[in-house]
This record gives C-alpha cells, sequence and structure tokens, in this order.
C-alpha cells in the first residue's frame, strides 16, 4: 500500500501528533508499505529527505510563528527538545498582545491557514507523480483535513481518512479560531469534511458520542482508536543526586489555557506541605516536565512557598524523559475541562508501574475511563473539596502502593503494531 500523510510538524517537533505517526509510518515502512509525508517547512532541514524509511515533503509555513522562527533561522523552537519555561519579555508580550487583538481573531480555520496553499499545491503534485492508495490527514490543525478535501475533490477514488486527535467544530472550550465569528462556518466546514472523507478516526468513546450526536449521517464512518503506547529507549540522563527520604512526583506535558492547569493541584500542594506534619514538607519534590508557556511559569511564581518543591526541567527529548521518569517515585496527571480530550500520554503512564495521581478537571474524565479500577492510581474528581483531596493526596503520597504491572494483552492492544492495524482496518472497510 502507498500512503500519503498530512501532518503541520514532523522531525525534529516533539509533540504527540509527530511521536504518534512517526512509529505508525515507521511500522507501515517495516510491513513493507511505501510511506510519504507532507509537513511544513523547517529551516533547519531539507524540503526533502527519508527519515526512518518515510519519505518526507516539506513546504509553506506551519503557523506565523513558525514563518518567523524559519526567517530568522531559529535553531531552538518552543515545540522542540531543549526549550525550557517560557518567560515572557517586553518584545514578546507586546507581539503577542498585538497577534491576539489582529491575526489571532481573524484567521481561519486555525494558526496553519498559512499552510493550505503551498500544502495542498505540493499535495496535488505528489498524487499526481505517485499511484496513493491512502491518504491520512492528521488534525489539530484542522487546515491539514482542508486540504485533504481539496484532494478528494481532484482525486474522489482516493480513499481518506480523517485522524481527528484533538476535535475542532465541538471544542468550544478549546477553540480553534474565533467561534463568536466563525461558529457556524466551521460547524459546515466539519461537516463536509465528515461527508466527503472515507473514514474517521479518533482516540476516545467520549469524542465519538459527541461527534455522533452532530453528524448523525457520518457517524457510521467513525471509530476509536486510542493512543498509542510506543515507549523510548531511555538515555543516561540523569537528575541531581536523590536526598535522603526525597519522595519524587513527576509530571510529563503541557498545559493549555482553560483547558489544563496546574493550579488546583498547586493550591492542594500548598495546603498539603503545610499540614503534613513536616513529612511532606521536608521529603517531597514535584518535577515537571514539558515546556511552558509565561502564563503557567507566571503561575508557578505566584506560589512562593512551593520554590522548594517545584522543579521546572523543561522540554526534554523522548529518551531523556524516560530517563527521567524511571527516576520518579510517583507520576502526576493533571486531568482537563472537557470530556472529550484524552491525552496521549496516558497508555505511558499506565504501564510505568508507578503509582499515579490523576487530579481531574471534569466529572466525565477521560483517563479515569480510559485507565479504569486500578489499585496504585489515586483520582481525585473535581467536586471533592480542597481539604478532602488535600487529605487524599497526603496520604497517598506518604504511603505509596506498588504501581500497577500491565498484562502483555493490556500493552499490545495499544502497541505499533495494533493501532496501525486498527487504521489499515479503517482504510479498507468499505
Amino acid at each position: 500500500m502507498r500512503i500519503l500523510l498530512l501532518t503541520t510538524q514532523y522531525h525534529p517537533a516533539a509533540n504527540p501528533n509527530v511521536f504518534r505517526w512517526a512509529a505508525i509510518a515507521g511500522h507501515w515502512v517495516a510491513a513493507g508499505h511505501e510511506v510519504h509525508l507532507l509537513c511544513a517547512e523547517h529551516s533547519q532541514r531539507p524540503r526533502e529527505e527519508t527519515i526512518q524509511g518515510v519519505q518526507v515533503h516539506r513546504a509553506g509555513q506551519a503557523t506565523l510563528m513558525d514563518w518567523t522562527y524559519n526567517l530568522l533561522k531559529t535553531k531552538h523552537r518552543r515545540s522542540e527538545p531543549g526549550t525550557g519555561a517560557g518567560r515572557a519579555g517586553w518584545g514578546r508580550s507586546v507581539l503577542e498582545t498585538l497577534l491576539n487583538l489582529t491575526w489571532r481573531k481573524l484567521y481561519w480555520p486555525d494558526g496553519s491557514c498559512l499552510w493550505y496553499l503551498p500544502a495542498r499545491r505540493r499535495a496535488v503534485q505528489l498524487l499526481q507523480q505517485h499511484d496513493f492508495d491512502a491518504l491520512i490527514s492528521v488534525g489539530t490543525p484542522f487546515t491539514c483535513h482542508w486540504v485533504a478535501l481539496a484532494c478528494k475533490k481532484r482525486f474522489p477514488q482516493l480513499r481518506w481518512l480523517m485522524d481527528i486527535e484533538d476535535p475542532f467544530s465541538i471544542a468550544e472550550e478549546f477553540p480553534n479560531n474565533n467561534f463568536a465569528l466563525y461558529r457556524r462556518r466551521n460547524h459546515r466546514a466539519e461537516a463536509l469534511a465528515f461527508r466527503s472523507a472515507d473514514a474517521v478516526a479518533v482516540t476516545n468513546p467520549a469524542v465519538l458520542r459527541r461527534y455522533a450526536a452532530v453528524f448523525q449521517e457520518d457517524a457510521h464512518k467513525m471509530s476509536v482508536i486510542p493512543p498509542l503506547y510506543d515507549p523510548a529507549v531511555p538515555s543516561d540522563y540523569s537528575l541531581p543526586p536523590r536526598l535522603p527520604g526525597e519522595i519524587r512526583l513527576g509530571y510529563f506535558g503541557s498545559f493549555y489555557h482553560k483547558i489544563r492547569t496546574p493550579q488546583r493541584f498547586l493550591e492542594m500542594l500548598e495546603i498539603a506541605v503545610g499540614q503534613s506534619g513536616g513529612a511532606l514538607s521536608q521529603s517531597l519534590s514535584v518535577h515537571f516536565f514539558g515546556y511552558l508557556e509565561p502564563e503557567f511559569t507566571a503561575m508557578f511564581e505566584r506560589f512562593h512557598s512551593l520554590s522548594p518543591h517545584i522543579r521546572l526541567h523543561g522540554l526534554l527529548s523522548r529518551e531523556d524523559a524516560a530517563a527521567a521518569m524511571q527516576q520518579m517515585d510517583a507520576l502526576l496527571h493533571i486531568g482537563n475541562s472537557t470530556d472529550y480530550h484524552l491525552p496521549s500520554k496516558a497508555p505511558e503512564y499506565l504501564f510505568s508501574g508507578l503509582p499515579v495521581v490523576n487530579i481531574a478537571a471534569c466529572v466525565s474524565d477521560t483517563f479515569t475511563e480510559f485507565a479504569g479500577v486500578r489499585a496504585a492510581l489515586l483520582h481525585i474528581p473535581p467536586d471533592v473539596e480542597l481539604p478532602e483531596a488535600v487529605s487524599r493526596l497526603s496520604g497517598f503520597l506518604l504511603h505509596l502502593p506498588k504501581g500497577d504491572l500491565p498484562g502483555d494483552e493490556e500493552v499490545e492492544s495499544v502497541g505499533v503494531a495494533a493501532v496501525a492495524g486498527r487504521y489499515e482496518a479503517a482504510l479498507m472497510d468499505r
């Protein structure tokens, strides 16, 4: 099978979509398939290259920020390993304010709209040059699906699968554009994409139910393809030597405005280290791995009393992050305020062999649904009063249970071969 993948970012970007599709594409190449991937330009990478057997083509700019990076030939970008916590200087603050008042109020369908024309042009060229069996578009951004729709109109016999990693028209809590201006247009555009696509993949049952209620006529095209478990080989990355009696709690991932923030956890932690009779105040260190936007850096700084307990490490490579995870005693998971986003790191957390603290922000928490009942999972729902939540957190951390070890079948069900097989089945099911 010859497959064309559309996704705005690829190596060296370090984000869940890149990790997921690099693993799947590599699996398909090893199985004898021919895989081409079209993404945005990167000033540090050639426009045409082969990465682990995947033929990568680059055209256009992913976002206005990426255009700036490429123009200035920036080496260290916010989506790549080596970037730390964001601290907005005066110039960046002014620029962000101007963008929020202008560009981000007007663009459609999202900030990757700059990519649409060059990506469509290059995709059509590739489709004319190669006899592709399938086209897969990965969103967000929705611009990827919009490019794929143009290709489907030009090549109607081409089998097209929409891979919805994050929703578009139904995601009012996490808008891709100015919903007040474009709500109806978003719905019409996604409805057209659903009608035109041959198959649609989503990451969890909750988002499938949401979409099935909105696009009932095309609900039969949808299937749930869960987050991928493809652990990286740990590097020799090492944290500073462990202090006597130290309890290390680690968070791996990003935060998003109004959707996933550390605010509630920090409030709980502030009380916990002060009420634990000195036990947690002397032993607990909480490590955050991942790029922080300036908004969240400022949030951490507001909790001055927690500074002895908080470590911000920035965005690491997958290999370094895997090594850091092995040096934790427990993992921290902070849920989304939406009931239709399932964090991609869910399998990695659950299969780590470490106890997990889940701070839910939504009653219908997708991580809880995905995890099921586990002895070493502390789930703190959003409706639990703060004193009770603090008591549960403190008791769990001071008496950590042994981590849950997954069974082989559970691991294999979300492994690369299984997930890649589900995509193949969706592509072949007519």
